[in-house]
């Protein structure tokens, strides 16, 4: 089955090839894949149906129970099966949710009024990503081994190379990659020295890849009659790969100068992702830039669930329902229900509570719920106006001018009636057009993921840090930020002061980033003949502010200063390098070897890449380089 809607070419590869795509969400999980042959268009499948799942669903909730040794017990919807649930009980098993949240950097802060549940004692968030990823996988090879009639035999030729394509929110950052790298080979999806076939994209950039390709002739991001109202130019760019389109509006400032930037958002359970492209190309396919940084807010769906259970706990707190149990059903119903119906504050909600009591006081009539309009307007006011101000912030440059107007919205969230009706008549006034797929989006971005695979759209990004790495700056007594670290200056072997931890910045913050491009920082160094250890280690950091200073450290201190973060060490074996450098004279007499490398960062893709060149004989070598991602 195409779950992605796209009608691409004929796969030009010489072997099979297995892709999958896992997004595990806040609130819900999905997993699809895609099986290229030689000469065959890709095929697309996905796992739709669950364990316990009373209706056949390609979405399985991110829960799971744990018993009180930490082992998981239940995934998904076992987690509200009747046995699970009296078991849970009787056996004080814990229930997880929203864990992917507890991921997050220490950069992405919470907003006031989210609380996150922690985890049991005992119980990291790594291991809980890992049972979920085999649970995940698991499903799948069942699900995969029963779609195709010799499936045992393409599972044992496929399996071995497949590609794993694991979705994140825009605010991840490379130690999230990493951990998730690590847990997908802790669950069995790749093996120890298949981690280099784990590749990521984000929520984002998935969901607009799921827009591009999927049900295009219904899906336009205007309507041409409004659009001549308005006095736009409609330009239809045609991706030839797959026979298919979408519109993108240029809408014309009295200066004569075009805004044909837009805005992706990803409205999902946990966070809204917003990401701000231009179209540079249609021909062959479309290509995209980046123009500017990514952000991401937590502000999805949770936020309206946690405002509601917070609602019920005070209404219900001197009632036969004020019970932990109870109030868990009570919010799981009003989720399914409710949340996904309500489209007016004029217009009132009913939750089901259970049994038939009666409380007038409390707007309950046999065990239904009266909740007025405006109340249900209130559990989402905090979400909608977080994801207002981030489109008003995104659509407008350096300057404060607004250089988009359009807004794609794809994820399960945005497939709420109300949150929708609100971004639209807010985008009127506004003067943003706000649109999303006329279908279901609640698979946009594991769909999307796929689509990103097969060709990436996205050409170059925009870098939201400055990168660089630390150096020996040579000491200058007339360089007045040198004067504090006077009593730090050491004698090197080459006859010269220097100081330790200089700021040497690789790429700036705000640049473009291609996706082809290396950007490289060149060092040398100084190493004695008799050198036996030619393991070599440099460490890239960001800084997050706008103006780096020229020293990561103050004088005299070893931790780095605010805003500096070591984000991953580079490491590579430069024997050959030496072996190839010419000999120095020193004034000690002791003889000595001038080595010249680089460190070569990649940033255009979807995460950061780092290895070691050099030159030998007057050509570029490049390193076996490790890179260790650090931890936060």
């Amino acid at each position: 089955m195409n779950n992605t809607g796209r009608r691409p070419k004929p796969y030009k590869g010489s072997k099979r090839k297995l892709l999958l795509s896992i997004d595990i969400g806040t609130t819900y999980s999905a997993a699809s894949w895609c099986l290229l042959e030689p000469k065959q268009p890709p095929k697309f499948g996905g796992v739709l149906r669950w364990p316990k799942q009373a209706i056949p669903d390609a979405k399985v909730p991110t829960v799971a129970f744990y018993d009180k040794d930490g082992k998981a017990q239940a995934f998904g919807c076992e987690v509200d099966d009747d046995a699970f649930l009296q078991k849970a009980e009787t056996q004080n098993w814990r229930r997880v949710e929203w864990f992917k949240l507890l991921l997050r950097p220490s950069s992405l802060h919470e907003i006031n009024d989210l609380s996150i549940p922690k985890l049991p004692a005992g119980l990291t968030v790594d291991k809980v990503y890992t049972d979920f990823l085999r649970f995940i996988g698991t499903q799948f090879k069942t699900t995969f081994l029963t779609s195709y009639a010799n499936g045992a035999i393409m599972w044992d030729e496929l399996f071995p190379t497949m590609e794993l394509i694991l979705s994140h929110p825009n605010g991840w950052e490379p130690a999230q990659q990493d951990r998730m790298r690590k847990t997908a080979i802790a669950a069995g999806l790749v093996n120890a020295l298949g981690g280099s076939r784990v590749k990521f994209v984000t929520e984002a950039e998935g969901g607009f890849d799921f827009v591009r390709d999927g049900n295009r002739k219904r899906r336009a991001m205007a309507d041409r009659r409004e659009l001549r109202r308005c006095d736009l130019r409609v330009n239809k760019i045609r991706s030839q790969a797959h026979n298919s389109s979408f519109v993108i509006a240029e809408v014309r400032k009295p200066c004569g100068q075009k805004i044909s930037d837009f805005l992706t958002l990803v409205l999902v359970g946990g966070t809204v992702d917003i990401t701000r492209y231009k179209v540079i190309t249609n021909k062959p396919l479309v290509q995209l830039e980046e123009s500017a940084a990514p952000t991401c807010y937590l502000a999805g769906g949770v936020l309206v669930t946690q405002n509601a259970k917070q609602f019920f706990k005070e209404q219900l707190c001197d009632t036969v329902w004020n019970e932990d149990l109870q109030i868990h059903h009570i919010v799981d119903n009003f989720d399914k229900n409710a949340k996904n119906k309500f489209s007016s504050s004029a217009t009132d909600s009913f939750i089901f509570l259970g049994g038939f009591h009666t409380v007038a006081e409390k707007k309950i009539d046999r065990g239904r719920m009266k909740i007025s309009g405006e109340q249900m307007a209130r559990f989402f006011e905090l979400s909608v106006r977080e994801i207002q101000d981030g489109i008003n912030l995104a659509s407008k440059d350096a300057t404060g001018q607004r250089v988009a107007s359009r807004v794609i919205l794809c994820g399960g969230f945005a497939g709420s009636p109300y949150v929708f009706s609100q971004m639209e008549a807010w985008g009127k006034r506004k003067g943003i057009h706000i649109t999303r797929p006329d279908g279901p989006t609640n698979k946009a971005v594991v769909n999307g993921a796929l689509a990103w695979a097969l060709d990436q759209t996205v050409v170059s990004r925009i870098a939201k840090w400055h990168y660089g790495t630390d150096v020996q700056v040579v000491y200058d007594d007339e360089n007045p930020y040198h004067h504090p670290y006077a009593s730090h200056k050491f004698f090197d072997k080459d006859g010269s002061y220097y100081i330790r931890k200089g700021w040497d910045e690789i790429v700036s913050k705000g640049t473009k980033l291609s996706a082809k491009k290396e950007y490289r920082a060149p060092f040398t160094a100084v190493l004695s003949e008799d050198t036996t250890n030619f393991e070599r280690e440099e460490k890239l950091y960001i800084y997050r502010a706008d103006a780096p200073p020229p020293f990561l450290e103050s004088p005299g201190e070893a931790a780095l200063r605010p805003g500096f973060e070591l984000i991953c060490t580079v490491r590579g074996d430069l024997r050959k390098c030496f072996q190839a450098a010419p000999r120095l004279s020193s004034t000690s007499n002791i003889p000595l070897r001038k080595i010249a490398f680089e460190v070569c960062l990649s940033l255009g893709d979807t995460e950061i890449k780092a290895r070691l060149r050099w030159k030998e004989k007057g050509r570029n070598v490049y390193g076996p380089a490790i890179t260790q991602v650090s931890a936060e």
